[in-house]
């Protein structure tokens, strides 16, 4: 998560292995689990992590915000594409 702007939020990354892909998919009452990375929940400054199992999605979730951009990059595990 690389955060901008003179950043002042709180974060945490979370993924589901809920259907992403059904047509009813809603990701208000998706079941997500934060991260299994510390410095990724609650988080207030820049911080990467790995995340070693398949899911299905992955959200980045702001719950405090005053000001600044976060941005959250996903890397596949087969690497970046060409």
């Amino acid at each position: 998560v690389i955060l901008a702007g003179t950043p002042t939020l709180t974060y945490t990354v979370e993924y589901t292995l809920d259907d992403v892909w059904s047509q009813t998919f809603d990701p208000a009452t998706a079941t997500w689990f934060p991260f299994p990375v510390a410095a990724l929940v609650a988080a207030t400054a820049n911080q990467s992590g790995l995340l070693d199992r398949p899911v299905t999605g992955i959200r980045l979730r702001v719950s405090a915000w005053t000001q600044g951009t976060a941005r959250l990059v996903i890397v596949p595990a087969n690497g970046p594409s060409a």
